[in-house]
């Protein structure tokens, strides 16, 4: 078993900069993600369908997406799938959030390429928590915020490609064949 880490050895996660994409055709709970992302000092981008989502992808460039699954037109796990089929390992990880939470709906979301699946109504704490877990996961927690607070905004890992490599704590990960 792994040792716990001692919290006072890894400083508070400074997302100062970090880009995240949020997208529901609520424009509600649109509002209330950015509103609880942009205090805790994320950007934010919000899109109210699939379509929107994947043009904004390419302007924005998000480090993370938090997707809807339920969208008019294309839906969340299709606009999943085309992100990854579009941008390959360099796509931005998605965590869906969702009012559909069955089994077989998060099973869905994850074959499609969703790194994590949290249900509404959703807690703030918890999207929050998520969404450092899978940054330092993957490997986007800057080496400085180890040992001290950074300033600095968070930075993805080099790699010989500049693409990102698709994560989950740190084990390389393949979305299954669409």
């Amino acid at each position: 078993m792994l040792p716990l880490t001692d919290s006072a050895t890894l400083a508070p996660f400074n997302p100062a900069g970090a880009k995240v994409l949020v997208v529901d055709d609520d424009r509600v709970n649109r509002r209330i993600l950015h509103g609880i992302l942009q205090t805790a000092g994320y950007v934010i981008a919000e899109a109210g369908s699939g379509e929107e989502a994947l043009v904004l992808c390419e302007e924005f460039q998000p480090e993370l997406v938090l997707l809807d699954v339920m969208l008019p037109g294309l839906d969340g796990f299709a606009t999943c799938r085309e992100l990854i089929k579009r941008h390959g390992k360099a796509a931005p990880p998605v965590i869906f959030i969702t009012a559909k939470n069955a089994s077989d709906d998060i099973v869905e979301g994850l074959e499609a390429g969703g790194v994590d699946y949290v249900p509404k109504p959703f807690r703030q704490n918890e999207v929050l928590a998520r969404i450092r877990t899978h940054r330092r996961c993957a490997g986007w927690w800057p080496s400085s915020a180890r040992s001290s607070p950074s300033s600095a905004a968070p930075t993805r890992p080099k790699t010989s490609s500049s693409a990102w490599p698709r994560t989950i704590c740190g084990t390389r990960w393949r979305p299954s064949a669409a």
